[in-house]
Parts: C-alpha cells; sequence; structure tokens
C-alpha cells in the first residue's frame, strides 16, 4: 500500500466513522471536524461514501464501549 492509498484510506474511514456516530448528520459532523459542509459532501462523493458502509477499523468499536 503506498502512502497515497493509505492516507485515502484513513480519510475514509475518519470520515465513514463520524458520519455513523452523529447519525448522519453532516452539518454537525462539519462543524465538529472544522471544515465545509461542501466539503464534508465532496469527500462523500469522492470515497462513494453511502449509509449502508461500515467503517474498515475498529475505532468506532472502541468509541461505542
Amino acid at each position: 500500500m503506498t502512502f497515497k492509498e493509505f492516507k485515502e484510506h484513513s480519510e475514509r474511514n475518519f470520515l465513514l466513522e463520524n458520519l455513523i456516530i452523529h447519525n448522519w448528520n453532516k452539518q454537525k459532523v462539519s462543524k465538529i471536524l472544522k471544515i465545509q459542509r461542501s466539503h464534508i459532501y465532496n469527500l462523500i462523493e469522492k470515497y462513494n461514501i453511502q449509509n449502508t458502509d461500515l467503517p474498515q477499523s475498529d475505532f468506532l468499536v472502541k468509541k461505542i464501549r
């Protein structure tokens, strides 16, 4: 895995985890991550994130416990 692939994978999972934690409230996620809401939408499109996706890490499991 290249650094670029790792970075994109991490970014996708980080965004997805935050969307799930905050019930897909994009405005809330944008405030928490301190990025514009339009950027959230751009990232969702870039990584083809859907509300049926699950993160590929155990971060979310640790956060919920």
